[in-house]
């Protein structure tokens, strides 16, 4: 026997799941028909590899995190932590940029990218040595 309520969530859930793939049949003409995504995914794509095969990246995110350790916001053990994967990254991006294999190197550019917000997240953390004026 099927209750009120029963029925008011099947119903629910059916309206639900229309309105679900209205809008994703309008995502999908509008990825396709269009091509604005695309394109914009396209122009992201290209950012992330050329930045990443630049051989820059790695260096910047390497300078970046030795001011963060120098200003006292990182502790050096976290900051080794990273440092170890920063120099993964780097070693991956030589292999996959020489080898021209763009997902790869895409792929390579969002782990930078990760690897930043972690470095934003350890210095906001506000670890609380700072370092003494030594007169240098």
């Amino acid at each position: 026997m099927i209750t009120k309520m029963t029925t008011k969530t099947v119903v629910g859930g059916l309206v639900l799941g229309a309105a679900m793939l209205a809008s994703g049949a309008a995502s999908a003409q509008d990825w396709r028909g269009n091509g604005y995504g695309y394109r914009d995914q396209r122009a992201i794509d290209a950012e992330l590899i050329g930045s990443t095969c630049s051989g820059q990246r790695g260096q910047a995110m390497e300078n970046h995190l030795n001011r963060e350790v120098r200003d006292g916001r990182i502790n050096r053990y976290k900051a080794s932590q990273i440092h170890r994967q920063i120099d993964q990254l780097q070693y991956r991006e030589q292999i996959e940029c020489r080898q021209r294999d763009w997902g790869a190197a895409r792929n390579i550019g969002k782990d930078y990218i990760s690897l930043r917000v972690w470095i934003d997240r350890e210095a906001a953390n506000g670890y609380s040595f700072r370092p003494r004026n030594r007169g240098w």
